[in-house]
């Protein structure tokens, strides 16, 4: 399986200087009732990680935490999986402003590449 990639996703990794490129990835997901972008917040969710024992997060969203409380509740939990598609980097670049960072995102192509992932993943358990 291939992901997409983009001219604008590449000039806003560019802006990171991270040579990464599209790939699928396992990782803790931080989950919040807030948005974390900024320096700022990401000093804290890695200092919560810290004190919880967990390395680097990969993630971070808001979604996923009243579907996974709920699964629970019912029995449900093994038959969840998360697939992120990550859109946007979650601070600013060097000498960049939050509110600024925030607003660059390729959603359209990690809508794409989660699509693809997730296809993949149902094909593989329907074999």
């Amino acid at each position: 399986m291939s992901l997409a990639d983009t001219v604008d996703a590449q000039a806003i990794r560019d802006d990171y200087d991270d040579s990464r490129s599209p790939t699928v990835d396992i990782g803790t997901t931080v989950c919040g009732d807030e948005v974390y972008h900024g320096t700022a917040a990401a000093t804290q969710v890695e200092a919560l990680c810290e004190s919880y024992g967990i390395g680097e997060f990969a993630t971070t969203e808001m979604e996923d935490a009243g579907t996974v409380t709920a699964l629970e509740r019912f029995g449900l939990l093994d038959q969840y999986i998360s697939i992120r598609a990550v859109s946007n980097f979650d601070r600013e670049p060097a000498a960049g402003e939050p509110t600024e960072s925030i607003e660059r995102d390729v959603f359209e192509l990690a809508t794409e590449n989660a699509v693809r992932v997730g296809n993949a993943v149902v094909q593989e358990l329907l074999e």
